[in-house]
């Protein structure tokens, strides 16, 4: 990927981040989609 297409990205700001329960002290989680690829961020 040579450019990040910003349409593809979606943000979500949360108090907690359950059920993924997050690594200690890591304030946000990143993952993404094969088929679309789009990518999800979730801070909390």
């Amino acid at each position: 990927m040579s450019k990040l297409n910003s349409q593809k990205v979606f943000v979500q700001y949360r108090n907690i981040m359950k059920p993924y329960e997050p690594v200690m002290g890591r304030l946000y989680t990143i993952t993404h989609s094969d088929i679309t690829a789009e990518l999800f961020v979730f801070v909390a």
